[in-house]
């Protein structure tokens, strides 16, 4: 039983090894709080993010979906914006119509729109975009945008865009043959 000696060491009791244990722990404690800084940080940007496009959502995107939508009323079309915040995400839709106003619930597969996420995460504006009109068309992810790419006239051009792509989807529908 002599293998059980008291183990010999620094006066506080410590031997080299076990005052590894307390440099492990140190090292633990500091990613952790290093972890929590960073978390903060990001938290903090999510947050200014999210003010900033809520800004420019209300000072130019909403402002410019509105004027489409009277434009397209007076025009014999129609549109509607429809607008939902989340905690981490805002949805901004311009469901729009080439003949008269939107009557019924507005759908991807049914009518032209655009639509911008804001992605807090990844702190861009995911964009899609729908140029279905009378069956026919294309519903898809664009390219996400920048706060600083969002621009009246941006958003104008890309209206513009769909809505000339689905004018050009008008007329006769021709579903495609099934050898197609």
């Amino acid at each position: 039983m002599d293998d059980l000696k008291t183990p010999t060491g620094p006066e506080d009791g410590r031997t080299p090894l076990m005052a590894e244990i307390d440099h492990i722990m140190e090292r633990w404690m500091e990613k952790q709080r290093e972890s929590s800084e960073k978390e903060a940080k990001q938290q903090a940007d999510r947050v200014h993010f999210l003010a900033s496009y809520r800004s420019l959502a209300e000072t130019v995107v909403k402002p410019t979906m509105d004027e489409v939508v009277t434009r397209l009323e007076r025009d014999g079309g129609g549109a509607v914006v429809c607008h939902s915040e989340a905690k981490h995400r805002d949805r901004l839709i311009l469901w729009m119509s080439l003949s008269g106003r939107i009557t019924d619930k507005p759908r991807q597969d049914r009518n032209p729109y655009l639509q911008f996420d804001a992605n807090a995460g990844h702190r861009r504006v995911d964009v899609w975009e729908g140029d279905i009109w009378e069956g026919r068309g294309t519903s898809r992810a664009t390219a996400p945008w920048a706060l600083d790419d969002i621009t009246a006239d941006a958003v104008t051009q890309r209206v513009l865009e769909i809505l000339e792509r689905a004018a050009d989807h008008g007329g006769e529908f021709n579903p495609p043959s099934p050898n197609e």
